[in-house]
């Protein structure tokens, strides 16, 4: 009595080592990929601590600011002394995040103080001269830490 059974082609080893090279190349493309990955997520500069970008520009006597004067929103804020500049430092958790801040910052202070100034700004981090907005403490830090120089004026009287 004859089987019913299928029939399968016959796979030869030429066959077999490209099936075998193939999932190994992907393993080892996810493995890559993977590693990219937690690198990047690793060295992320949104929701970094303000007392490490103050350590970094060589602020001393950091303090934490617990109050969210405005109802901006950021990780970190602190204050901090550089070379007689009393310097604010402010770390957020997003772009987004950051990018609202800067809005306050080129909108609302510009009216509230009635003057011009400028702020650093990086990736995850905006520094200011806390009482005169100055553009050399600005350019400074931006220097030091990789970023721009953003400036802002006061509306005309």
């Amino acid at each position: 009595m004859a089987t019913l059974a299928p029939s399968f082609p016959r796979v030869g080893w030429s066959r077999r080592r490209k099936i075998v090279g193939g999932v190994a190349a992907m393993a080892v493309l996810a493995a890559i990929a993977g590693g990219i990955f937690v690198y990047r997520a690793a060295h992320d500069d949104y929701g970094r601590s303000a007392a490490a970008v103050a350590l970094a520009i060589g602020c001393s006597d950091f303090q934490t600011r617990t109050d969210t004067a405005g109802g901006a929103r950021y990780h970190e804020q602190g204050i901090c002394t550089l070379d007689g500049f009393k310097v604010k430092v402010t770390t957020f958790n997003d772009a987004a995040e950051q990018r609202a801040y800067g809005v306050l910052m080129n909108t609302l202070v510009p009216v509230y103080m009635h003057r011009s100034g400028a702020y650093a700004e990086g990736d995850g981090w905006n520094v200011a001269d806390d009482v005169t907005l100055s553009r050399t403490l600005a350019v400074r830090v931006s220097a030091s830490l990789g970023g721009t120089v953003k400036d802002f004026a006061a509306p005309a009287s």
